[in-house]
């Protein structure tokens, strides 16, 4: 019997010992990180496309819409752009920028611009936030910083010439956005 009680009792003190043991806790903590890209994507709109600033963004954003100053002479300043030649649609002063950009990204981006313009022209660009006309002359300039995801940002161009020959002759302007 004496066997028999310390079997009895030694199997009771297994199967406490073993609940403790199941009953520890135990876990590996590991470090998760959660990675999603910084999009600093925009969308950009011309004057066909709206009749005033602050409007929903349409379809007019392609490639093969283009840009240009129409001198009457070549002494010149402070003329406003239109798109693919169209008289109608003319940049308005700020009230009708010839660029309306909105960021569709998912972070706050800095909006950039720069040109390139043939020898005898001048380009200045401002914009809601930057109100002086800053000439455009080889280095990014910013036009908004921390532009809000859904917001938008009017952007108006000006050319001047005081001694362009005539004819036609082209350049570029370049808009750049990166996560603020």
């Amino acid at each position: 019997m004496e066997i028999k009680n310390l079997l009895i009792s030694a199997s009771i003190s297994l199967i406490l010992l073993a609940s403790i043991v199941l009953a520890a806790d135990y876990y590996a903590k590991v470090n998760t990180y959660f990675w999603v890209p910084s999009d600093a994507a925009f969308a950009l709109s011309f004057p066909s496309d709206y009749t005033a600033n602050n409007v929903s963004i349409t379809s007019n954003q392609t490639t093969s819409t283009w840009i240009s100053f129409n001198f009457t002479s070549s002494t010149e300043s402070g003329v406003q752009p239109q798109t693919n030649g169209v008289t109608g649609d003319k940049q308005a002063g700020i009230t009708k920028p010839i660029f309306l950009v909105q960021n569709i990204g998912n972070v706050p981006t800095t909006i950039q611009i720069n040109a390139s313009v043939p020898a005898g022209f001048t380009v200045c660009a401002n914009s809601t936030t930057v109100t002086t006309c800053t000439a455009l002359s080889g280095t990014f300039t910013n036009m908004k910083t921390s532009l809000a995801v859904g917001a938008k940002e009017n952007i108006t161009l000006y050319g001047s010439t005081s001694s362009a020959s005539g004819g036609q002759s082209s350049g570029n302007v370049f808009l750049l956005s990166f996560p603020t």
